[in-house]
């Protein structure tokens, strides 16, 4: 038997909204499992670079590149402190939706 949420608009299928959620949970599993051994054959190609002193090197039809990168960012929480005014003028709210499955 399947099992129904009425709201106001309509009747919401519980099994298959179920379904949903284990298909999700199953796939963010394998994308974690995946990421990890991702990261994990990216470390062993930076560490082949590292100890042979290349930041650039042509794989077949790839190129493969690890070197410094300079980058700047701006320091908001020590504007905060120093000019807690001036931070907030600039403040902008913004609103957006979270979805989450625990």
């Amino acid at each position: 038997m399947t099992k129904v949420v009425v709201t106001r608009k309509k009747k919401i299928d519980v099994e298959h909204l179920t379904e949903l959620i284990r298909t999700i949970k199953s796939i963010e599993q394998t994308k974690k499992e995946l990421e990890a051994q991702s990261e994990a054959a990216k470390t062993e190609i930076k560490d082949i670079m590292t100890a042979n002193k290349l930041e650039e090197m042509e794989i077949d039809v790839f190129t493969v590149r690890y070197k410094p990168v300079l980058t700047s960012r701006f320091n908001s929480t020590e504007l905060k402190k120093v000019n807690p005014d001036l931070y907030a003028k600039y403040l902008v709210e913004s609103q957006s939706m979270k979805f989450t499955i625990s």
